[in-house]
């Protein structure tokens, strides 16, 4: 378990998330400072956030050499623990209900989430502990790429929303307190392992779109298509059982992220 003695090193801490990441770990009073590969200082834990999620040149580039780089730092300074934030996309464009670490990937995931699963297995050859991060939309400032972005902001410009698997369970989302709380009180007992997080599995995802329309005064209308479409959401439950997973209530997560997303 990291302490408040453990020295922390975060990669792509200027990001969106890990900027939240580093300055909760200061807030927090952990030793943690932003990587630096031409510091040899020894280290204790080893947070890689540092990723592209676009452009395959810029994939490749990002989370593969990049990763080889600081797995490289992590040997030269004598890192223990390594947090690996890998992503859902790992398992393609899946259309299933309750994925989980043992769910198959499909043979159509993008090049986004073949670079993270290539990440996952570099790093089972290392001699120090990994925790692998599956984690769905993360919600900062900063994430127009994802569904709930885009929903958000249809229903900021009061747009009509069509949904298609309108009563079926959304927790597609994590905020980053959620993940440092998980990465603090994590135990390390394992050589390598992996964690899918998320919200708490309990609302549909027309009771998302309805929670949202109403905490924005929006005049958007849900228009429920008939028609059918791929769509997942995840199981939580080894989080909850091995870590004790504290998961939230999708309605706080998504409260909090509009307050973030006003303070632009």
């Amino acid at each position: 378990m990291i302490n408040k003695n453990s020295k922390i090193v975060i990669s792509g801490a200027n990001g969106a998330v890990g900027e939240i990441l580093y300055n909760t770990f200061l807030k927090q009073d952990y030793q943690v400072e932003k990587l630096n590969l031409n510091d040899e200082n020894s280290k204790d834990v080893f947070i890689h956030l540092a990723a592209k999620t676009v452009g395959t040149q810029d994939i490749l580039n990002s989370n593969i050499e990049y990763l080889k780089q600081c797995i490289e730092y992590c040997k030269k300074v004598g890192i223990r623990y390594f947090v690996f934030f890998s992503t859902v996309s790992v398992y393609g464009n899946v259309n299933s209900l309750n994925i989980n670490e043992s769910s198959s990937f499909s043979n159509n995931a993008n090049i986004y989430g073949l670079s993270k699963l290539l990440g996952e297995e570099l790093l089972k050859e290392e001699d120090f502990k990994v925790l692998n991060l599956r984690l769905p939309a993360i919600l900062t400032k900063n994430t127009t790429n994802t569904f709930i972005y885009k929903l958000q902001n249809k229903i900021v410009n009061n747009e009509d929303i069509t949904i298609t698997n309108s009563n079926k369970i959304f927790n597609n989302i994590i905020d980053v307190a959620s993940i440092f709380d998980f990465i603090c009180n994590y135990s390390f007992e394992e050589k390598n392992d992996t964690y899918l997080l998320a919200s708490k599995q309990e609302k549909t995802l027309k009771e998302v779109v309805e929670f949202l329309i109403k905490e924005n005064n929006s005049s958007s209308k849900i228009i429920e298509s008939p028609q059918d479409s791929n769509f997942y959401n995840i199981d939580i439950s080894k989080a909850k059982q091995i870590q004790n997973f504290k998961e939230k209530d999708i309605f706080q997560v998504l409260e909090k992220w509009l307050v973030l997303l006003k303070g632009k």
